[in-house]
């Protein structure tokens, strides 16, 4: 009687090898899908919060959060700023004709040629003779009617618009009252002594504020 025998089928290395393979590309391709899938949820999900933290843009152009009620957008007004009007001079005339020997310094100091001192020069001085009349430059009201010791009879006139006249070297023959109104060109007094600039020509010392601040009076006052 023959025994049976089972024998032993050897395997041959190519199809070991062939079949490895396979199962390296399932697993390959199994790690791909799930890689991908969770790099496309992890993007989706970035991009949800980016939208959802990101400004709109409404038809005005202006930006404004999306939880953020449209009230509560500034919006820019249509109405024009308020300009302040500048001051008017008015109609000013020169308190006398004549020529002018000192001119306004403009707050620079100048060597004053009585005191032999540097000063600023705050106003003009009009070259007149005594007893020359002197005009008011404009209408108004006199605020101060002072005697001084360096500077004679000085007349103070609000102008009015913020203007106010300076008449200093008037002589003591002065009719002219405090509060008294004035109208352009009535005479407020005559030309007198200055001791305080006695070294120039008989003249009239004139000056003009502005808001509180000394001004060129030939820049208000029309010139011949």
């Amino acid at each position: 009687m023959k025994k049976v025998q089972f024998g032993k089928k050897k395997i041959s290395a190519k199809v070991f090898y062939s079949a490895a393979a396979v199962c390296l590309v399932a697993i390959g391709a199994a790690t791909y899908v799930s890689v991908d899938r969770s790099l496309s949820d992890l993007q989706n999900e970035t991009t949800s919060r980016i939208e959802a933290s990101a400004p709109s843009i409404d038809d005005t152009g202006v930006g404004k959060q999306v939880n953020e009620p449209v009230s509560n957008v500034p919006v820019e007004s249509s109405t024009p700023e308020e300009k302040s009007e500048p001051i008017k001079t008015g109609a000013f005339i020169m308190p006398i004709n004549g020529e002018i020997i000192q001119g306004f310094s403009n707050g620079q100091l100048i060597k004053s040629q009585t005191l032999s001192d540097w000063r600023t020069h705050d106003g003009i001085d009009i070259l007149a003779e005594a007893a020359t009349p002197v005009k008011a430059i404009g209408d108004g009201k006199v605020t101060e009617v002072r005697e001084d010791a360096m500077w004679g009879v000085c007349v103070v006139i609000d102008h009015y618009n913020g203007y106010v006249g300076y008449y200093y070297g008037l002589s003591e023959s002065i009719n002219i009252k405090q509060d008294a109104e004035v109208k352009i060109g009535d005479t407020i007094g005559s030309v007198g002594p200055i001791a305080a600039e006695s070294a120039l020509e008989s003249h009239l010392h004139f000056g003009i504020k502005n808001l509180g601040n000394w001004i060129d009076p030939v820049s208000v006052i029309p010139q011949d």
